[in-house]
């Protein structure tokens, strides 16, 4: 053989070779990118958003959180690199319900979740306005059952 033919099978067998290994090394490097979006009920998109803490939790209830991000002004978030494996996300915000799913991060995934946190149904605080609502109104004096004064 000549040493042409031999350079020929050699680099050959590296065109078919190589890529093999190449793609299975990068198939696992290990990575993943967690990436949202958080809205606000009754809160336009083009106002400025209230800030929700965003964490990555061991066990629902916020219990063993570990990456954790905040919303920036437009409700934008990333967590990057996001550990791999099952875990919860938590998505807070005050005055706002908190929000959990359990999610499942593979190596090499980039994941995009939007979220609309829904306001917190505060009974101490309908209580608290429907107070001040009484306290504004003026006391009503019933003389008879067709007639009705204000002091």
């Amino acid at each position: 053989m000549h040493l042409s033919a031999k350079t020929l099978n050699v680099a050959t067998t590296l065109l078919f070779i190589l890529p093999s290994f190449g793609g299975a090394a990068s198939a696992q490097s290990g990575r993943a990118v967690m990436r949202g979006y958080v809205a606000f009920e009754n809160i336009a998109y083009v106002d400025k958003q209230p800030r929700a803490r965003v964490e990555l939790c061991a066990g629902a209830k916020g219990k063993n959180c570990g990456p954790a991000t905040e919303t920036d002004e437009h409700g934008l978030y990333e967590i990057s690199p996001a550990p791999l494996g099952e875990w919860w996300l938590r998505i807070s915000a005050p005055g706002f319900t908190t929000y959990e799913i359990n999610i499942y991060l593979p190596s090499d995934f980039i994941s995009n979740l939007a979220v609309m946190l829904k306001r917190a149904d505060n009974k101490k605080t309908s209580s608290r306005k429907q107070a001040e609502r009484g306290k504004a109104l003026a006391p009503v004096e019933v003389t008879n059952k067709y007639y009705v004064s204000k002091h």
